[in-house]
């Protein structure tokens, strides 16, 4: 009987010993769930620096060998990090908006040309900008303002590489017309990645006032906060043998999106290019108006057949209601007369900075809808 209730009284002791250690253990957990959800809201001097060092040294390492899809990934993953971090801040002080453009065109220009679509020699330009802000050496923490920091943004140069690239000046909640629904949790977003992704991935999320960013090494998702929407999604595949024909990627990159996208709107495909991948870059139509300022690009695998690249974020800042044309707008047929039989378009574009406007695309360029007249300051891609 003695025997017993020492073993019992044993048992006890470690019991609460155990207890204890995992109380404690999870008190720890909780505390760095927390510091880390503390750091992500508050961009210090020294997540700025990382995320500058860490540029620079991806930076450095292709213009010496080549931009790798690797570097690529990591350019993605590092700048959408320290972009989800920055939005945080708020719109207050131009020194964030302008840290916010700047980490969102390394992610956007690493993007294109991991898709085999953009020029890293606009890598390049951006290289320069942030070696001159690691320079610097700002106090990102501090609430005084940088006046060094705040005429490089406002220079000339600055705005003009953010023009070129149509890189926004913040992020506003504003600006997603479509983000509504149910608030996501950091683990459903996990789960909605995954499904992409695959789960043989120590897989990590960072959160932004928008969205939350789900990454490993050089793979990464973005996940809307709410509705749970699934706006990009990047990894890196292995080009090996061409399995599958441009057909093939077509029918599954239409399978894709009608399974991603909240309302699957009529879409218009602009066309599919080939570069190791499949790309093809779809824009809805609505009411008869090709919108192109909303344009989803998606990408397949030539070999496994899988979709290795998604980017939805201007469908989902730019989509809107119902479009409709002013009663003063040309017909179709009246401006292909103008312009001797070319084909024409009703479009919605966007000119610069956020301005939408309605056109029409002719041919290879835009003409206004109400005079007909060639429209030189819009671009056609």
């Amino acid at each position: 009987m003695k025997k017993t209730k020492i073993i019992v009284a044993c048992f006890l002791a470690v019991l609460t010993v155990v207890g204890a250690g995992y109380a404690y253990s999870l008190k720890l957990s909780e505390s760095k769930l927390h510091n880390s959800e503390k750091a992500y809201r508050t961009l210090t001097g020294e997540d700025a620096a990382d995320a500058m060092d860490s540029l620079i040294v991806l930076f450095d390492a292709g213009q010496r060998w080549g931009f790798s899809s690797r570097e690529l990934g990591q350019i993605i993953s590092v700048s959408s990090r320290a972009a989800s971090a920055v939005s945080y801040l708020g719109h207050g002080q131009m020194r964030y908006s302008g840290l916010y453009s700047l980490f969102g065109a390394c992610e956007k220009a690493a993007f294109e040309c991991l898709a085999g679509q953009g020029d890293v020699g606009i890598l390049s330009e951006l290289a320069v900008f942030v070696r001159r802000i690691k320079e610097m050496k700002v106090d990102f923490s501090s609430d005084r303002s940088s006046e060094p920091l705040a005429e490089l943004f406002a220079s000339p140069e600055f705005e003009t590489l953010m023009l070129r690239m149509g890189v926004s000046d913040f992020a506003a909640d504003s600006d997603f017309h479509s983000m509504i629904g149910q608030e996501t949790s950091k683990r459903e977003a996990k789960k909605t990645a995954e499904k992409y992704l695959g789960r043989n991935y120590a897989l990590k999320v960072s959160e932004s006032s928008l969205a939350y960013t789900v990454y490993a090494s050089n793979i990464s998702a973005t996940v809307s906060k709410h509705g749970g929407y699934l706006m990009q999604l990047m990894f890196d595949l292995p080009q090996q043998e061409i399995t599958i024909t441009e057909d093939e990627a077509l029918k599954k990159m239409e399978k894709f999106l009608s399974d991603v996208l909240p309302e699957y709107d009529l879409l218009s495909c602009q066309g599919i290019t080939f570069d190791g991948l499949y790309r093809g870059d779809f824009c809805p139509v609505r009411n008869g108006i090709l919108c192109l300022d909303e344009e989803i690009s998606v990408g397949v695998s030539a070999s496994s057949g899988r979709i290795c690249l998604f980017d939805a974020g201007e469908y989902y800042r730019s989509r809107g209601g119902e479009v409709r044309l002013p009663k003063d707008f040309l017909t179709a047929q009246a401006v292909s007369e103008m312009w001797e039989g070319e084909s024409v378009v009703p479009c919605k574009v966007r000119i610069g900075y956020g301005v939408e406007t309605l056109c029409f695309r002719v041919g290879d360029f835009f003409a206004d809808g109400v005079t007909g007249r060639r429209l030189d300051n819009i671009k056609n891609k």
